[in-house]
């Protein structure tokens, strides 16, 4: 099975949309597998340690939110947002649950309740606190076809993990490695930290994520990448 990842989205600061939480189209599928795993800087954002950037966009299944625990006596789920727009659950009919085999077993959700840091849901066939044990640190995933629509100049972080880096002097960096939450801003990683970039719109000149390909204005980027020794 394709692996799963966070729903989570990126764009440059001064952009005049909001962050919100949603993809784009996969692109062709590759032969090699790549292995994933949560970033050590503890944000909701991935790396990558193997593969390509074709067999990164295979990904199908986005993680929204993970089971923490049953709440009340009829079954209701308590689930940790992982997406800057925990509205989507409002509407959300079909999840999928990321089972422990890798396999993504479709469930239907009959209703949403919202809480400061949580999410409540009811999902279909699970009507007791017994039953929803069972699910207990399963992720909730969304398909990429029900994902919210992208907005101008915000770009899903999977599909910027793995793409290539350039300045405007036609100088390469490597690929984005990972996306970093600081508050502020975004930052992308390129290379495992040999450069550290933050996403503020002055400095991307040109992020095309069809052709995995991001451009930062040379100058703006001696102002303020964060260059390893």
């Amino acid at each position: 099975m394709r692996p799963a990842t966070w729903v989570r989205s990126s764009a440059g600061r001064g952009a005049s949309q909001k962050r919100s939480a949603q993809s784009s189209r996969p692109r062709a599928s590759a032969k090699t597998k790549s292995t994933w795993w949560i970033s050590s800087s503890n944000t909701r954002s991935i790396s990558i340690i193997s593969g390509d950037r074709e067999n990164i966009l295979r990904i199908d299944y986005l993680r929204v939110g993970q089971i923490v625990r049953a709440h009340g006596v009829h079954g209701d789920v308590k689930i940790i947002p992982l997406t800057d727009d925990p509205a989507r659950f409002r509407g959300l009919k079909t999840a999928y649950l990321e089972t422990t085999a890798g396999a993504y077993a479709p469930v239907a959700v009959t209703s949403a309740r919202f809480m400061p840091d949580a999410v409540l849901l009811h999902l279909e066939g699970y009507d007791t606190v017994e039953q929803v044990e069972t699910l207990k640190n399963l992720y909730l995933c969304v398909n990429r076809e029900n994902a919210v629509k992208l907005r101008k100049d915000t770009y899903f972080i999977v599909d910027l993990i793995g793409c290539d880096t350039f300045d405007t002097n036609g100088k390469a960096y490597g690929k984005v490695t990972d996306v970093l939450e600081t508050g502020a801003h975004d930052v992308y990683e390129i290379e495992r930290g040999k450069l550290l970039v933050p996403a503020l719109k002055k400095l991307l000149r040109e992020v095309d994520i069809e052709n995995g390909r991001i451009v930062f204005d040379a100058q703006v980027l001696e102002e303020v990448g964060c260059f390893a020794d």
